[in-house]
């Protein structure tokens, strides 16, 4: 059993294995119109970047509209996702133009003429970064940046 276990570790999921069929995962589930896209949109992002937007979706719903924030909730997340994240993201997977080095495990697909990037994670392929709207966000809100 344990060696199965590290075998699908190396492996990755099916759903990540290529950077397009993460970038297929991603817009098949950036709506979120429930907890399921939800969570397959959010897994579409490299573990780091994920903690990041549930460490920090309250203090930016709270910078962004203040008393009327609802509170920490699934509807405020994904309200915060909707609002900002989501339209900078790409709608297609129609990839005009792919770069991928397997070897160093990183990618780069022009998307509806945006670049996004990849990195390859234990077997899977996942979006780093949330397409740049981090740091638009922090530079907006320093509020909501870690000291």
């Amino acid at each position: 059993m344990a060696a199965f276990a590290l075998f699908t570790v190396g492996c990755g999921e099916e759903y990540y294995s290529t950077p397009e069929k993460t970038l297929q995962r991603y817009v098949n589930n950036r709506t979120m119109f429930n907890r399921e896209q939800y969570e397959s949109c959010l897994n579409a992002f490299r573990r780091e970047d994920r903690e990041w937007f549930e460490n920090h979706y309250m203090k930016l719903c709270t910078a962004m509209y203040g008393r009327d924030c609802p509170g920490e909730s699934i509807a405020t997340e994904v309200t915060v996702w909707t609002d900002v994240f989501e339209p900078a993201g790409p709608a297609s997977v129609d990839v005009e133009s792919a770069e991928i080095d397997e070897a160093k495990g990183t990618a780069v697909l022009v998307v509806d003429g945006q670049e996004v990037v990849f990195i390859k994670s234990r077997g899977n392929w996942k979006i780093s970064g949330f397409f740049g709207v981090v740091e638009e966000l922090e530079r907006k809100y320093p509020q909501i940046k870690d000291l």
